[in-house]
């Protein structure tokens, strides 16, 4: 198995679109920054249950697939991941909805 596996997959298939969809529609989605702080709150209610579903051994994280830094029971990776899947989640949405206003 890659070493740092789960974190190379982060890099590839959520940093690098979130990367190219700011690049192109950072004025659309600046404009909605509001809504990133609340989907953000949101996500905290996720890392409790994440930390809760590890805790209780319900999922792992096998040795090898993070950089080996925990914060609680969490790797890094984990808070990464869904911090950066909501902002990429949100962003594409808020790309979607204002090129459907365009449209219209």
């Amino acid at each position: 198995m890659l070493h740092f596996s789960y974190f190379v997959w982060l890099m590839i298939f959520l940093v690098s679109p979130l990367a190219i969809l700011w690049s192109f529609f950072h004025r659309v989605l600046s404009r909605y920054l509001h809504v990133y702080v609340v989907n953000l709150a949101i996500v905290s209610v996720g890392l409790l249950w994440d930390s809760w579903g590890v805790h209780q051994k319900i999922w792992v994280f096998p040795d090898g697939s993070n950089v080996g830094r925990h914060f609680g029971f969490l790797p890094l990776e984990e808070y990464l991941a869904l911090i950066l899947f909501t902002v990429f989640v949100t962003s594409l949405t808020i790309v979607v909805y204002d090129f459907s206003k365009i449209r219209r």
